[in-house]
This record gives structure tokens, C-alpha cells and sequence, in this order.
């Protein structure tokens, strides 16, 4: 007898539940009953194999690979989940083999758009990729990475970002265009920035001209700004000097 689904309580035409008696039941409803006990009955051997407890593992989530339960990838040990390790360390903890210096592969894709890495054993490399429908293609276009050092003591590394500049081959990784040293120092456009800001370049820009109401404005000590007459600096707490500015 072929097995189909359990019935469930619903209101029928011409019948009011009483209140204190509020389970109605239909003859059809014992005859499909009837029939789903029978239906396990007589598979219990196939139900047997399908919940053998040999085919599964203890924390993993299962899957059904078309005829019995299974283990899957992802492992729950009751405070973290695990894609890929039976010992997750974090809330969601995910390990792919990988070959040492084996650069740019997928950990984890969100909606084809991103992608989560490891570069190497000495850092970590989030990587994002630019999808080409039209070529059937995709390739990198940026990432942020940290890479590390330690001693006998103590570790300690630099955060860097990466983008991928016009008309590069799509072949090509992205490059280091700004980086965060440990020390705290910024470097843009290079990567070993001697200030806490150095800038590899030939001009700053403030784009917005701002002129203090008066020397006391409200200013903290190193504040700049600039109108079309003057440069102004706030040399202490509300304390501004100003320096006209000439033509030639």
C-alpha cells in the first residue's frame, strides 16, 4: 500500500467542535492512519538501512545521498558549527586543504561576488572577484589582507588593501594600494609608510573651504583648513593662526 502523508485536524462542513471535546475522528482519517503503519511495517528493513546509526557520525548534520542518511560536511558539537572539521574553535569555523603558496582559491563565495582565502600559512586573505556573465569568466578585483610575524613572545602584523587597477589583465592579482603597519603607521600608495600618514604622491586636496568664525573658534591642536584669502591652523585647543595667501 503505497504511503502517503499523515492527515491533520481541520474543520469540515456542517460540523461544530464542542469546546471541550475538540478531536473529531473521521472514519477515512483511521483508514489513513491504517495505511501509514502499514507502510512502515513492511519497510522496516529499507528504514532500517536508511537510520542505520553506522552510517552516522555524532554532531555531524545529515544528508540524504538517494537512498540513506549520511554524514555531511558541517558538524555541530552543540556551541560551534564546523564546515570541514569535527573540532570547530569559533561560532563557524571552515578548513579546506590547501597547497602551501597556492594562491586565490574559494573558501567561501557569497553570491559569486566574494570570496574568503588563505594565501599561505603566514596569512589570511579575504578576496573579492568581479563576475564576466558575457565571457563566461571571472577574475579578482580586490582584497584585504594581514600578514603576520611572530617571536618567542609575542606576534604581531600589518593589514593591507588591495585593488586591481584599470585595464589589468584578468589574470593579474590585485596589488597593495594602502596598508596599516603594526606600529600604527598609514601608508597610501606605499607599503612602508615611516609617518603614522605618508602618502606617496605630489599633492594632498581638501576639497571643502572652511573659514573659522574667529582666532577662538572651536578647534583642536593640528586642525587645518583654508578659504580663498587664507590657510588657517589651529595651533591649541581654540587657538587659530592664519596665513594669507598671495598670487603669482
Amino acid at each position: 500500500m503505497a504511503y502517503s502523508a499523515l492527515r491533520t485536524l481541520v474543520n469540515r462542513a456542517g460540523i461544530t467542535f464542542d469546546a471541550l471535546k475538540t478531536h473529531v475522528v473521521f472514519a477515512e482519517d483511521m483508514n489513513q492512519i491504517k495505511a501509514n503503519i502499514e507502510y512502515l511495517e513492511s519497510n522496516r528493513s529499507a528504514l532500517s538501512t536508511i537510520l542505520n546509526a553506522a552510517n552516522l557520525g555524532s554532531g555531524y548534520l545529515m544528508r540524504w545521498d538517494g537512498s540513506k542518511l549520511v554524514n555531511s560536511k558541517i558538524y555541530d558539537n552543540g556551541t560551534n558549527v564546523g564546515i570541514g572539521t569535527t573540532a570547530p574553535l569559533t561560532a563557524l569555523h571552515i578548513v579546506k586543504s590547501q597547497t602551501r603558496n597556492t594562491a586565490y582559491y574559494d573558501v567561501l563565495t557569497l553570491e559569486g561576488k566574494a570570496l574568503v582565502g588563505k594565501e599561505d600559512s603566514y596569512g589570511q586573505r579575504m578576496l573579492f572577484r568581479t563576475n564576466d556573465s558575457a565571457n563566461g569568466r571571472t577574475w579578482l578585483s580586490g582584497g584585504i589582507s594581514s600578514f603576520g610575524n611572530t617571536d618567542a613572545t609575542n606576534s604581531w602584523g600589518n593589514l593591507e588593501f588591495q585593488t586591481k587597477t584599470s585595464g589589468a589583465s584578468f589574470t593579474t592579482g590585485p596589488t597593495t594600494k594602502m596598508v596599516i603597519l603594526e606600529n600604527g603607521n598609514v601608508g597610501i600608495a606605499t607599503t612602508s609608510p615611516t609617518a603614522k600618514l605618508d602618502i606617496l604622491s605630489d599633492i594632498l586636496r581638501l576639497r571643502t573651504a572652511k573659514t573659522p568664525a574667529s582666532a577662538g573658534a572651536a578647534g583642536n591642536a593640528g586642525d587645518m583648513c583654508w578659504d580663498s584669502g587664507y590657510l588657517y591652523i589651529c595651533v591649541s585647543t581654540n587657538t587659530w593662526k592664519r596665513s594669507t595667501l598671495a598670487t603669482w
